[in-house]
């Protein structure tokens, strides 16, 4: 999706790969459809925008609106759909795809966002996976999501595998290679216990192996004859209960489908689900739409739009009276089904009577053109046409796109996707065609005849548009396809020939051999992992991962394919290191690895993406004050003046030889000068730092002016305790020396100075000079300018010679 395929979906269009998956899930018949890789110049998004040069969303492995809508929604659901025989969805959401059956579409996709060029992978479920790797685990455990497989199943029980004494133990036979694989893994003789989950249970090792893990529970493919996971007992249970749920396709069966019936115990014919155009009024916001409407207004719009018009209440969403329009208004046919899941009553008017539901009633009711009739929801399904396929496993082509049936977005025909097989439904009849609504026409350039698909003629969501799906035989020879509502060509697009002649895989269990095959296998080339990186960046190159089943030896050969031409290092080596050339733009690169045993040879391709440099961090720039000069007690401010050139958010860091400070704003702190009897100097620093790390640092002197009042003031059992520190933390109770004086703290406290905080009380015995940070209690003794004063009650900043809370005490030092 604008940018180059990756060429990396290995197990696509491999046999040996079909055959190796086949033996490793509960199933007698694997057919793998291929489709011809597509690339995407331009991308339509739902919503209208049509992108040429890169989504403006992240893009990551399971983020991005192109994986989303395109990769997911339309291209793995549209597919499903046109195999079901159903032409037109919702484009956003994946309610529309009724997995009727057992089938997946999986595609590995690669899109160019805002951040670069992503691969996505890691996503499966609800018919469809998102592969990054189709080689390993990865595989294993998305395809798994779609057999109703959820992380853990049965937690330690059971995704470990087990020794042959417990439940739960079986090893894996590949028919194909004639020998078994291990349930423990060959490569882990470490002698550890495999403990899988959260209940903490391990599984000792066997003769030292560690035992393997389920897919769904981060195992690993450990066997050299194959490339997937071997599943436990219990999981493939599990599949094969979720698989005789589903339907098959069946080309021997008249209704084009056949599921298993438990009772009989054979595969008996099946009926696709009637395609009902369903309206489900169910939030509280919806329900406030006919809330009162006692005549059913808002109601009859739906149920002449819809199929079947389903209102459900439920505990936080609820209205007590219903009211159904008289059916005289409604189409003969239309359905009402109406359901109470509320603790709250509910009443449903209809026919001019009342009728009460109870907790858990769901009605349904079908128009006659007179009057409501109550129905079943079988006899509903039983009143609509099935779906049957004309035409089953043949060569497709498949057309998806977006169309608007109110015109006002830009519909839009993807390029035509080409898979080797497919199952065709009959177009619309002339008869039954809408030509005043909307539909797909097709051209045919066997009989020159044109096609139609009728398509639904409302949007399914509200401000985006509705998406189309439709299969059709390539040997009808499309040449083009037009979107039309209303009589107005919307959309058009010329159908490309199939470049490429696709041959279906089908595996099943009589078409694998029993003998030891004597031909060499190839060996599997893996050129590792895509990467993202800086221009001019050295990175390395690995073919680490390549394998052959033979257990040849191997040889390599590393070239590069495309982009500015890049140094490699080493060609012939496993790993090489490779330097990429500086650019001032976004670049892309493709190197190869050729993987030979000697008798044949395979070849991977990995992809690097290389963004311009960032422009060079420049390193911030801070100064102080040379010095500053403070009085003795006194609290100043002290500001940074920091510069960087990038503009970058510095971060502060002071450094105040203990003193006590708190910052004020970015760049200033509030600092605590201490109360000294000698002149005193104090060193004060700042570092600055930017995010890049590169940081700039500027020091201070703080000038401290002796208090010539204040008396010499000691306590010589000062020495017995640690000495108080800034930027240690103190819990109640804790003893400290400051000042040759000793202090008890009141509570935890870090960074507040004994003698000007109040989480200090002091223990010695002597009067401190008045300071004007700290408060002070009745009977609280201190100097000033060597008088000795008491307070009368508590005060803070009031001075003692000028204010009448405090109480001469006489001379301060006789």
């Amino acid at each position: 999706m604008l940018t180059n395929p990756r060429g990396r979906f290995y197990f696509a269009d491999n046999p040996e790969r079909h055959r190796d998956y086949f033996q490793k899930i509960p199933v007698s018949k694997l057919i793998v459809n291929p489709y011809e890789t597509v690339k995407l110049n331009e991308v339509m998004l739902p919503d209208g925008r049509l992108l040429t040069e890169l989504d403006p969303s992240t893009g990551t492995w399971h983020k991005g609106d192109m994986r989303a809508y395109t990769t997911k929604i339309l291209m793995s659901h549209g597919i499903n759909l046109a195999n079901y025989g159903i032409n037109s969805s919702t484009a956003i959401s994946e309610r529309a795809h009724p997995y009727t059956a057992n089938q997946i579409t999986a595609i590995a996709a690669v899109g160019r966002y805002q951040n670069g060029v992503v691969a996505h992978g890691g996503s499966g479920g609800n018919g469809m996976v998102t592969i990054d790797s189709s080689l390993g685990n990865e595989w294993s455990h998305e395809v798994g999501h779609n057999f109703g497989l959820g992380h853990w199943p049965g937690g330690t029980d059971g995704t470990t595998h087990r020794p042959s004494t417990d439940i739960n133990s079986a090893w894996g036979w590949d028919q194909f290679q004639q020998r078994f694989i291990a349930n423990f893994m060959w490569n882990k003789r470490n002698g550890q216990d495999q403990v899988c989950c959260t209940d903490g249970i391990g599984i000792p090792a066997f003769e030292g192996y560690k035992f393997n893990r389920d897919a769904m529970g981060g195992g690993e493919p450990t066997s050299p004859i194959s490339k997937y996971t071997l599943h436990t007992p219990f999981v493939l249970e599990k599949i094969q209960t979720f698989m005789e749920k589903k339907a098959a396709f069946d080309e021997a069966s008249s209704t084009g489908f056949s599921k298993w019936n438990d009772e009989t115990k054979t595969m008996q014919e099946f009926e696709q689900p009637a395609l009902l155009l369903a309206k489900s009024i169910a939030s509280q916001s919806q329900l406030n739409t006919i809330k009162g409407d006692t005549v059913g207004s808002v109601l009859l719009g739906y149920i002449n739009d819809f199929d079947i018009t389903k209102v459900e209440t439920g505990d936080g969403r609820w209205i007590r009276d219903i009211y159904l329009p008289s059916a005289a208004n409604v189409v003969a046919g239309k359905v009402v089904n109406v359901a109470r899941y509320s603790g709250y009553g509910v009443t449903v008017h209809i026919n001019g009577q009342s009728v009460n539901l109870n907790r858990g009633d769901s009605k349904f009711y079908i128009s006659d053109g007179k009057g409501w009739q109550e129905t079943s929801e079988a006899q509903v399904a039983e009143n609509n046409p099935t779906r049957v396929p004309t035409d089953s496993g043949v060569a497709v082509t498949t057309l998806v796109g977006y169309y608007d049936p109110q015109q006002t977005l830009n519909s839009y025909i993807f390029p035509a996707l080409h898979g080797a097989y497919g199952f065709v439904y009959q177009p619309t009849p002339a008869e039954s065609l809408n030509s005043n609504g909307c539909y797909v026409r097709v051209y045919n350039g066997r009989n020159y005849q044109t096609d139609n698909y009728q398509l639904v003629g409302f949007r399914y969501d509200d401000n985006v548009m509705n998406k189309f799906h439709i299969n059709l035989k390539q040997s009808d020879a499309p040449t083009r396809a037009e979107i039309v509502c209303d009589n107005t060509v919307l959309s058009s697009l010329d159908i490309e020939k199939p470049k490429q002649d696709l041959k279906v895989s089908i595996v099943q269990s009589d078409s694998l051999t029993d003998s030891i095959p004597t031909e060499n296998s190839a060996p599997v080339a893996h050129a590792g992992e895509d990467q993202s990186v800086l221009s001019g960046a050295t990175i390395t190159l690995s073919a680490e991962q390549s394998a052959d089943a033979d257990g040849d030896e191997l040889t390599y050969v590393w070239k590069q394919i495309s982009g500015l031409p890049a140094t490699i290092q080493s060609t012939d080596k496993v790993n090489t290191s490779v330097i990429l050339p500086e650019s001032n733009k976004a670049e892309s690169y493709v190197f190869s690895v050729t993987v030979s045993d000697g008798k044949a040879s395979s070849e991977d391709t990995v992809m690097i993406s290389a963004q311009p440099q960032v422009n060079q961090n420049h390193a911030p720039q801070v100064s102080l004050p040379q010095s500053m000069e403070a009085k003795s007690g006194a609290v100043i401010e002290i500001t940074a003046t920091a510069l960087d050139q990038d503009g970058d958010v510095l971060s502060y860091q002071w450094h105040t030889a203990d003193l006590a400070y708190q910052p004020v704003s970015v760049g200033t702190i509030r600092l605590t000068v201490p109360e000294v009897t000698v002149d005193s100097q104090f060193t004060v620093r700042v570092i600055v730092t930017d995010p890049a790390g590169e940081s700039a640092s500027s020091s201070t002197i703080v000038k401290v002016k002796a208090n010539n009042n204040s008396c010499s003031i000691s306590d010589p059992n000062a020495a017995n305790y640690a000495v108080w520190s800034a930027s240690k933390p103190y819990s109640g109770g804790d003893l400290v020396s400051h000042k040759q004086l000793v202090w008890k703290a009141k509570y935890w406290s870090q960074n507040n100075q004994p003698d000007n905080s109040d989480a200090w009380e002091l223990v010695s015995d002597v009067a401190l000079p008045w300071s004007t940070q700290k408060a002070y209690s009745g009977g609280d003794q201190v100097t000033y300018n060597g008088v000795k004063y008491e307070a009368k009650w508590w005060t803070r900043g009031d001075q003692p010679d000028t204010s009448s809370v405090w109480k001469n005490g006489g001379v301060a030092c006789p």
